[in-house]
C-alpha cells in the first residue's frame, strides 16, 4: 500500500464492514468455496477505488462496499454459468464414442 492515508482509510472501512459483507456474501453464494474469492475481490476493488478516487470520495462506506459485493457476486456467477454452458455445449459427443478420442 503506497499512501498511508489510503491504507488507514481502507483499514477503517474494512474493520467496520467486514462482518456485514461476509454475512451478505455467505447468504448470496451458491457454493461455500466461492465465499473467500468474492470477499477478497470485493475488498480489492475497494482498495482500487480508494487509490484511484482518493479517501474523500467515499461518503457512505457501507453502501459502497455492499454495492461492490453485490456486483462481484453477480459477475462471478454470471461468468461461472456462461462457462458451464460453453463447456457443456462443446463437450457433446455421441453415445458410441469412447473417451480415448478426446484429450482430457
Amino acid at each position: 500500500m503506497s499512501d498511508p492515508g489510503i491504507a488507514s482509510r481502507f483499514d477503517e472501512i474494512y474493520d467496520s464492514t467486514n462482518r456485514a459483507v461476509l454475512a451478505f456474501i455467505t447468504a448470496k453464494c451458491k457454493y461455500t468455496a466461492d465465499i473467500c474469492d468474492i470477499f477478497q475481490d470485493t475488498y480489492l476493488e475497494l482498495y482500487q477505488v480508494l487509490n484511484k478516487r482518493g479517501v474523500d470520495y467515499i461518503t457512505n462506506e457501507k453502501a459502497l462496499i455492499m454495492r461492490i459485493a453485490k456486483r462481484k457476486i453477480a459477475r462471478y456467477y454470471s461468468l461461472l454459468e456462461r462457462l458451464q454452458n460453453f463447456v457443456s455445449l462443446n463437450i457433446q459427443y455421441d453415445e458410441n464414442s469412447t473417451h480415448e478420442e478426446f484429450d482430457f
